[in-house]
């Protein structure tokens, strides 16, 4: 007995005290009180009849209770075909100490380690539940997997398996499953000190019926570092050398919205059972299992992965989990304090990323690797975000090569966490507007010739940039007239005088010679500067009275730069500006039909962040995003949420499953062939009026009903087919230009394919379902059973098929 006590003593003191410890968690308050457990939960010993051998356990016994426990003894109730004898131990060492069978004495709250012995000289079956009874009529309860043990003699060599669980990550005898990455653990080191045998390792969840606790259990083999081996499955089969050590991670995969499921350590437990071909258990081991009560509900992931998805190009696992222990508010502090970090300038005029060696990145694709870099790995991901956002108010294309769009990107980037004063004055100078709405080089009026200032900006700046075409109430309906129709915010004469602003403005440098103003080489430099703003030739700006809006007049002969100053001040002011903004920023990060009050709340902030500043982007965007509608999931109806726009749908597989380029170039282009590919591409609008407009409804029920869906303009047989057969190319093969290919990992996912609910679930909330109905549910989940495990593919099919099934269901398609 001594033997074999040295043999297990040092396996099983941790797991032994820990569970111990959850059994004095869960004691109550009483007047006497002994609880027990045992490790480990099952031995297989192999006898020679006649001859007597010994199985043994380790079992600690606490008291409870108020009152002196004395002349306590530990036996087998009833006919047990088994003796028993016992023998206290140190707590800390497990050394032998007492004399065997000798009663010990229990003061209140103290705890008495102790070896129990079971004897027997033939084969004998059974589930032995030794009970510990001392003077005044205490006694231990019963309770199964924690007292008891599965005792099996056998007079044929067999494996006897001690394994010993731990739970991470506090390493003790329970699971808790609401953890931060939505997975309890149990990790297990086991040993067989029986006979070689192949054994099928499982994990079984045994809960009681009336705490409605559901999980999902899966099993893999891991090295010393806790790394699985084999991937994740319901069980294992494996051969077991005698005195061979192994260890395993049960995952214990938790029902959504579960919460406040108690501690019930005989009702609720997750158990590992390493049985023989025959289906006899030779090792057991088991955890309590519970959801905290003071932890929040599932729906924190949906929470977490739906502020990513309208706040970044799609939210990473990790960045879920640490959205978990924070708030919306502390994720956009984090993200505001965040470093603007490598520029589109730099990349393109490195000719590729950070550190490349051989940078030979060129063209309009220089641009287009910078963007999806950042897209995929920038950790600005809601500066990066809102400046893909502004770039669909403010549009411009890549049409002038790729310094000229890189520069324009950063200058997005640049000012998104700003003020839209100064945001709306640098998209007015910047070159590439300058060419793409025609105002650079813009001349003065000249009678002789009959020329007339360009008037294509000075309507666009006031029309898409900053106060739209109606006067607005702060709500953004339209302001009425006495005859009750909505009244235009600037007619013809604006224009023209508007357009007068804009005259005289071209490339910015050193001088404003001629040769600067026509963009030609100087002194062997080419004089078009992409990353300066345009500035001012006062000899082609029209010297003419500027009345702005019929709200201030510039008198004549003012320079063309006080002019633009101030014109820029009266747009800014305008009071349309605050619901016409706000409500596009709401559209583009939220929902396509806000309420009013919504609308009203955000442009409130607008005209003042608190402290009597109007256009604070971070109060607005912070005003956006935080807003009661925003933050809570809108009914399932035909008017909350948005269609998720195709660039945010490939943007969201890059980050969540998109590996590193083989080549470390994001060479990702033409996606905006609606046949082939998105239909939509960053920078590749048809028009100034974007790839949709914001009060877009399509034809029918919809625009009946008077409800706004903007992305749905770029929607049809085409694209809806384009988009099907490029999703299905990328996730099942990667995407691949020429010989350059970004692979999706699919680790986590692979490993649930066994369970193809589980992998479903799991899918879905990486991928922001904020709402998977039974239907969509049910129709992906046999959509991934119906490839076979016994297919050596057929894990990746399944896989494939629940992330292509997802990503083409209206659950995931609209953004809720």
């Amino acid at each position: 007995m001594q033997n074999r006590h040295s043999q297990l003593g040092s396996m099983i003191r941790l797991g032994l005290v820990s569970c111990a410890v959850a059994l004095s968690e869960a004691s109550l308050a009483a007047h006497a009180q002994l609880v027990t457990s045992v490790l480990p939960s099952a031995r297989t010993v192999t006898v020679v009849t006649g001859q007597r051998s010994y199985a043994t356990a380790f079992m600690t016994v606490i008291n409870g209770g108020s009152f002196q426990a004395n002349n306590c003894i530990v036996a087998l109730p009833g006919d047990a075909p088994v003796g028993l004898d016992f023998q206290t131990t140190d707590f800390a060492t497990n050394a032998l100490t007492g004399t065997l069978n000798a009663p010990f004495d229990l003061a209140p709250g103290a705890a008495q380690s102790l070896l129990i012995s079971f004897r027997a000289s033939r084969s004998a079956r059974l589930i032995a539940a030794p009970v510990v009874s001392c003077d005044g009529g205490m006694f231990s309860p019963t309770m199964d997997g924690l007292t008891t043990l599965d005792l099996n003699f056998t007079t044929t060599p067999a494996a006897d398996v001690i394994p010993i669980a731990l739970a991470l990550p506090d390493l003790d005898g329970v699971v808790r499953v609401a953890t931060a990455d939505g997975l309890g653990i149990m990790v297990t080191a086991a040993v067989n000190i029986g006979a070689e045998s192949t054994l099928r390792v499982r994990p079984v969840g045994r809960m009681r019926a009336a705490s409605g606790f559901e999980a999902g259990l899966l099993i893999c083999e891991t090295n010393a570092s806790g790394i699985c081996i084999n991937p994740p499955a319901p069980w294992l089969s494996l051969t077991f050398f005698k005195d061979e050590p192994r260890t395993f991670n049960v995952y214990v995969v938790g029902a959504d919205n579960q919460t406040g499921v108690p501690f019930d350590p005989a009702g609720n437990r997750v158990r590992l059972e390493f049985t023989t071909t025959g289906g006899t258990i030779v090792g057991l081991t088991s955890a309590a299992a519970l959801v905290p009560a003071n932890s929040a509900p599932r729906i924190r992931w949906i929470e977490a992965a739906r502020l990513l998805t309208q706040t970044s190009f799609g939210g990473q696992i990790e960045e879920q989990r640490n959205l978990l222990n924070t708030s919306p508010s502390a994720w956009l502090d984090a993200q505001f304090a965040q470093a603007f970090g490598e520029t589109h300038w730099d990349y393109v005029n490195r000719k590729g990323p950070p550190g490349c060696t051989v940078c030979e990145s060129t063209g309009r694709n220089a641009f287009m690797e910078s963007f999806w870099r950042q897209a995929q790995l920038a950790p600005d991901q809601l500066r990066r975000r809102t400046a893909f956002a502004l770039s669909q108010i403010f549009v411009a294309d890549d049409s002038e090569g790729e310094f000229a769009v890189a520069s324009y990107l950063d200058t997005l980037e640049r000012h998104a966490f700003g003020n839209y004063r100064d945001l709306l004055r640098e998209v007015s100078r910047h070159p590439l507007m300058g060419h793409y709405l025609s105002h650079i080089g813009n001349q003065k009026a000249d009678a002789a010739t009959g020329r007339v200032p360009d008037e294509n900006y000075a309507r666009e700046v006031m029309q898409l940039f900053s106060i739209g075409l109606w006067e607005l109430n702060i709500d953004g309906t339209r302001r009425l007239d006495s005859n009750g129709q909505p009244i235009p915010t600037y007619d013809q004469d604006d224009i023209l005088n508007m357009a007068r602003v804009f005259t005289g403005m071209s490339w910015g440098g050193a001088d404003t010679t001629d040769n600067r103003w026509f963009g030609r080489t100087i002194n062997g430099i080419s004089s078009r500067r992409w990353d300066l703003p345009m500035q001012y030739y006062d000899r082609y700006h029209a010297p003419e009275e500027k009345v702005i809006l019929k709200r201030l007049t510039i008198p004549a002969g003012t320079g063309g730069q006080a002019t633009f100053d101030l014109a820029v001040d009266v747009l800014f002011n305008h009071p349309n500006v605050g619901p016409f903004i706000s409500e596009q920023l709401i559209q583009r990060f939220v929902t396509s039909n806000p309420s009013r009050a919504y609308v009203r709340r955000v442009a409130e902030v607008f005209n003042d962040n608190g402290s009597g500043v109007r256009g604070d982007m971070k109060a607005v965007l912070r005003a956006v995003l935080l807003d009661a509608e925003a933050r809570s999931i809108p009914p399932d109806d035909n008017v909350g949420g948005k269609l998720r726009e195709p660039v945010m749908r490939f943007a969201q597989w890059l980050r969540t499953y998109g590996g590193r380029a083989e080549s470390g170039l994001h060479r990702i282009t033409g996606l905006e062939n609606p046949a082939t590919a998105l239909g939509q591409a960053p920078f590749k609008s048809p028009s100034v009026f974007n790839f949709y407009r914001p009060d877009y409804a399509p034809p029918g029920a919809l625009s009946e009903a008077g409800v706004r869906a903007p992305e749905f303009q770029i929607t049809h047989e085409t694209s809806v087919a384009g988009y099907a057969n490029f999703m299905y190319n990328v996730i099942n093969s990667g995407y691949s230009s020429g010989t350059n290919r970004i692979l999706g990992q699919y680790s986590t996912e692979l490993s649930l394919a066994h369970t193809p609910r589980l992998l479903v679930d799991f899918v879905a909330r990486r991928l922001g379902v904020s709402h998977l109905s039974q239907a969509t549910g049910d129709e992906v989940l046999a959509m991934v059973e119906s490839y076979s495990m016994f297919d050596t593919s057929g894990p990746q099919r399944r896989v494939v098929a629940a992330i292509m099934g997802l990503m083409h269901s209206p659950d995931y398609l609209i953004e809720r």
